[in-house]
């Protein structure tokens, strides 16, 4: 709110002088309204008026004073204006409204009167009508209520056989509320009932509604007119009659989003004193965006009144719409749109309107008219929720009513509306929300926020708690409680915040539009969100709240302004952070988003920045042969330019070139950077987790060469250095750490640092997650290569045990599990248990091809299948599986087995005893194959083959 002495307006707003005649406080009012939109900027009333959403008329009086505005109007010419509408403003409002009250009463001679008492015309002129009604607005109910059956057979119920209690229908804004309600009017309408209809989105509307509920029930004009001058309780006078009307009735209060509005003097709205009361002649129906039953008293039954089912609100889009697209499409878009009914209505009007023409003549672009559901849905992804309010025709309803059939309004009036109430920190606690994804937020996050981050909410955790709770009040927000863990021994459950979706896009489109002092607040604070999300632990007993947290990291990333250099930065950290967590974990699908997203938001950043190199080491990390080689090479000769050969990112850009090089098979070059690295990381003496992860790659590249002494040696050296970490050891560095003990033929070293990882996964309840499978492959293999063959084949079974008693980890990992299956057969073979192996690897094998129909998953497990079938005597059986080998190849285009195929079809051939053809196969498995190896294994059963030619065994 600005206040301050008086300022002239500005010479673009035209407007007539304010009525002398009005009273002081409207006068004040409609001044300060001025200096409020000549400030913002506003040239007209026209000007005014659209971009308020307020009619013409409407804000002539406000502005002039000829009529104390309603608390609606003001708030809306105020939210136009990029001003808060605080509990200030709506005490003028208040004493506007009374001071009008009392005037009127002193110009017609007698006791003041209500403000909704009719005004006597000025002289020579005629009377005008009243035009006010207490009757339902029926036309508004739509042809079908979808999705309520459930609610409104239990509302009938309560009208016909009497309810003790008020009903109150709750919900978020544009929930259908008032359809509810409007339907259950009708319904008692054609039961022969008695229906009022009031609105109670001010105390004026609700107290004009119900002096004409006393009249149409008979009470005399005589006793009106003294409850409404204050000489008797007029709550009581119209609950008397409504008490012994001679025919039963129904009341509905609609739109009593502030409860305070319905109370008596110094009463509560639930006391039972006030508007809002019981009565054995009928039922009271009240909606309501508050939900909270302390609210509403003992007498209130609160009903929710939540979205509608995809299926639901496809219906409903179908009945809006019509023929405007398949139902599959209309099912996408009701998701897409959370089933909320305004924006399903909305969204269907949209396209009935195209379908008579409009937007005919305006341009589209490339984008073409939107016809049909998904062309809507397609653009709602290009424009956001602002596309939802053209399906509003302009002039269909004025004021407060047109406002509440906004998307992109009705939910600012409830922000409103907690600010009157003095909690402005609710706005910006939505804000704030909406600078992250549309996915549950845990509390925690907020509550260390709002500890450790003074600046984020000045006012105090107390405020911000005060407004939480306000903000569900209001069905804004909801607090869900998200299990974390699946194992029902160890559930963690944790608290978040969750919004509908449209409810963010909504806030984060007023961010958009925001005055610039406003939107770069809200962003610093979200920068600050985004700085204690980076400060968790990539602990494995903290994967599944990052897991939580990722849809919030991306969201931000995407949509924080460069020009905010700050929050930009804090979130690109969080980025990197939340990308440690995806490599140790395993999870190298998010680490490919992460690293992309890092990148195309890191652009702005100095080419020295170190967080900018970071960002680039990371994601030449993910490239692939010659180009991730001359990617990291570039990155360091870049930094050698700007920031030496000794700066810290230097050296690890060089590490990163010499993974490359390891991983291109340019072995020498890579012990040359790998040493020379090593000799700086031991200089500069202060990074002991980059001198591990160099020497775990020295250890492998001396491995690849054949210089085994010397790997043994290096790892050797790899183990003083992981003694320096003792029990803080993370797992990711020892994951790599095993690996590079493996290379070096530590393998008793290894395997104690591989258990290690699998006792604090199990620990963690992360059995399911891809690193505890990787690691139980590794040890496996680790057991064979120390002869512990038995052991290795234990752990499998277990590792495999586990997720087929789990199908949902078990169609996540199906691909990761094709290496383990594999090696567990082998081991089979070698124990004779070739029954078990054949009948693991067809089970395997169905769960596979429900994956991916003839991949290289399918293909491979076939040929290991062959194996066992030609080790236990079924060269028939082999050889049909080949022949599925082969179909499965011609399906997908595959090529690369066809070496394999003609080895294993020329192993059928020989057990078969048909020598003569097998030997021809062999010479084309040989022409295929450039591995020296498998080129002397092939020729050696290639000569025996043609010998048992030659001495006549075919078969």
């Amino acid at each position: 709110m600005r206040t301050g002495r008086e300022q002239r307006p500005c010479a673009g707003l035209a407007l007539t002088p304010v009525d002398p005649e009005a009273p002081e406080p409207v006068r004040a009012l409609a001044l300060r309204l001025r200096r409020v939109l000549s400030t913002a900027g506003f040239g007209s009333l026209r000007e005014i008026a659209a971009a308020c959403g307020v009619g013409r008329t409407t804000v002539s009086d406000a502005l002039s004073g000829t009529r104390a505005p309603t608390w609606a109007t003001v708030a809306a010419l105020l939210k136009g204006s990029r001003v808060v509408p605080d509990v200030e403003w709506r005490r003028a409002v208040d004493a506007a409204k009374d001071a009008e009250r009392a005037h009127k009463g002193r110009r017609r001679g007698g006791t003041p009167v209500a403000a909704d008492a009719p005004v006597p015309a000025g002289p020579g002129s005629a009377a005008a009508p009243g035009t006010f009604s207490v009757r339902a607005p029926y036309g508004e109910l739509p042809g079908r209520v979808r999705g309520r059956d459930e609610l409104l057979a239990a509302l009938e119920r309560e009208l016909l056989e009497g309810a003790d209690q008020v009903q109150v229908l709750h919900g978020l804004g544009g929930g259908g509320k008032t359809t509810v309600a409007l339907r259950l009017a009708q319904y008692a309408h054609r039961q022969g009932r008695r229906v009022f209809w009031l609105s109670a989105t001010t105390r004026e509307r609700l107290t004009t509604g119900m002096r004409q509920v006393a009249r149409e029930l008979g009470v005399s004009e005589q006793q009106v007119e003294a409850a409404w001058s204050g000489r008797s309780s007029a709550t009581d006078l119209v609950w008397r009659a409504l008490d012994t009307a001679d025919e039963p009735w129904l009341l509905v209060v609609d739109n009593a989003d502030e409860p305070a509005v319905t109370a008596a003097v110094d009463g509560a709205a639930g006391d039972g004193t006030g508007w809002i009361r019981t009565s054995p002649a009928g039922l009271t129906v009240v909606t309501s965006r508050v939900g909270n039953p302390m609210v509403w008293g003992g007498q209130g039954r609160c009903r929710s009144v939540d979205v509608l089912s995809p299926e639901d609100g496809a219906a409903v889009l179908m009945d809006f719409a019509g023929d405007s697209g398949p139902a599959a499409d209309a099912l996408l878009l009701a998701e897409r749109l959370g089933g909320l009914p305004l924006a399903l209505r909305l969204a269907g009007a949209y396209l009935a309107r195209t379908r008579r023409g409009f937007g005919l003549l305006r341009d589209s672009g490339d984008h073409g008219l939107v016809r049909d559901f998904a062309g809507y849905a397609r653009e709602l992804d290009r424009l956001g929720a602002e596309l939802l309010d053209r399906g509003e025709p302009d002039g269909q309803s004025a004021g407060e009513r047109r406002l509440r059939r906004l998307v992109g309004r009705t939910w600012e009036m409830s922000l409103d509306l907690l600010a009157a109430q003095g909690l402005p920190e609710a706005r910006d606690l939505m804000r704030l929300l909406s600078c992250f994804g549309r996915a549950p937020f845990p509390v925690m996050v907020l509550q260390r926020a709002v500890q450790t981050r003074q600046e984020l909410f000045p006012s105090g955790a107390e405020r911000v708690e005060l407004a939480l709770e306000a903000l569900g009040d209001v069905s804004l927000l909801t607090v869900e409680d998200v299990t974390l863990a699946a194992d029902q021994e160890d559930r963690w459950v944790m608290p978040c915040l969750t919004a509908h979706p449209l409810v963010l896009e909504t806030n984060a489109l007023q961010m958009r539009t925001a005055p610039e002092p406003t939107r770069a607040g809200l962003w610093r604070g979200a920068g600050s969100v985004a700085g204690v999300l980076a400060e968790l632990s990539t602990a494995p007993e903290m994967w599944k709240v990052w897991q939580l947290h990722i849809p919030h990291i991306t969201a931000g990333i995407r949509c924080v302004p460069p020009e905010y250099a700050q929050s930009l930065g804090a979130f690109l950290e969080l980025g990197m952070a939340a990308q440690r967590y995806a490599v140790a974990s395993s999870r190298y699908d998010l680490v490919d988003e992460l690293v992309t997203l890092l990148m195309e938001r890191s652009g702005t950043l100095a080419p020295d920045d170190p967080l900018r190199s970071a960002v680039h080491r990371a994601h030449h990390a993910r490239l692939r042969g010659p180009e991730r080689v001359r990617a990291t090479h570039d990155l360091f000769q870049g930094l050698v330019r700007s920031l030496g050969p000794d700066h810290l990112e230097t050296v690890f850009a060089r590490l990163g070139w010499a993974r490359a090089l390891l991983k291109e098979g340019r072995l020498g070059e890579a012990e040359a950077e790998l040493r020379a690295s090593i000799r700086k990381l031991r200089h500069l003496g202060t990074v002991p987790r980059r001198l591990i992860m160099a020497q775990g790659n020295l250890v492998a590249t001396l491995a690849e060469q054949g210089r085994d002494d010397e790997a043994t040696a290096e790892a050797r050296t790899l183990m003083t250095e992981l003694g320096a970490y003792g029990d803080g050891l993370d797992v990711h560095l020892a994951h790599l750490a095993a690996h590079a003990l493996d290379s070096g033929r530590l393998l008793p070293e290894a395997e104690q640092l591989y258990r290690r990882i699998l006792v604090q996964l199990e620990t963690s309840v992360e059995t399911r997650s891809r690193l505890y499978l990787d690691m139980s492959r590794r040890l496996a293999q680790n057991l064979v290569r120390q002869d512990r063959r038995r052991e290795a084949l234990d752990v499998l079974g277990n590792l495999l045990a586990r997720y087929r008693s789990d199908p949902h980890a078990m169609a996540v990992h199906t691909k990761a599990l094709v290496h383990p299956h594999h090696i567990r057969a082998a081991l089979q073979l070698d124990f004779g248990e070739a029954a078990q192996a054949e009948a693991e690897l067809r089970s395997f094998l169905r769960d596979l091809a429900a994956l991916e129909s003839g991949g290289p998953g399918v293909i491979t497990t076939r040929l290991v299948l062959v194996q066992v079938l030609l080790h236990s005597g079924q060269p028939d059986a082999a050889s049909r599986e080949l022949d599925a080998v082969e179909a499965d190849s011609r399906s997908v285009g595959e090529t690369t087995y066809r070496g394999a195929v003609r080895l294993w079809r020329a192993r059928c051939h020989r057990a078969q005893g048909r020598h003569k053809a097998a030997t021809v196969l062999y010479d084309e498995a040989l022409a295929l194959t450039d591995d020296p190896e498998t080129a002397r294994l092939i020729a050696a059963e290639s000569a025996a083959c043609r010998a048992a030619a030659g001495a006549g065994t075919e078969g």
